[in-house]
C-alpha cells in the first residue's frame, strides 16, 4: 500500500490561516499597576501555578494582574492607552 502523507496546510484553509501572527497575540505593557502587581494566590489561575502548588496547565496571568495600559500598542510604543482614560 502506498503512503499517504497529508499536506502541512490543508485545501479548505486559506495559507495565511495556518498560524496566528506573534503580533495578534495580547502582551502585558509591564508599566501599568496591573502589570507590576503580585499574583493573589487565590484565583483560579494563580491555583493552577507551580509556585503555588498547581500543575501549571491554564498558563494564565492572575485575573488581578490583566493588563490595563494598552497590552501590545502599549508594548510597541504605538498609541497610548487603549482601554481607559
Amino acid at each position: 500500500r502506498p503512503v499517504v502523507r497529508f499536506e502541512a496546510t490543508p485545501a479548505y484553509l486559506p495559507a495565511n490561516a495556518a498560524k496566528p501572527k506573534a503580533s495578534s497575540i495580547m502582551r502585558r505593557c509591564g508599566t501599568c499597576p496591573a502589570c507590576r502587581a503580585p499574583d493573589c494566590g487565590v484565583c483560579k489561575e494563580c491555583r493552577d501555578k507551580p509556585k503555588f502548588g498547581g500543575a501549571g496547565i491554564r498558563k494564565k496571568p492572575c485575573i488581578g494582574r490583566i493588563c490595563i495600559g494598552g497590552g501590545a500598542a502599549a508594548a510597541a510604543g504605538g498609541a497610548s492607552g487603549g482601554a481607559g482614560a
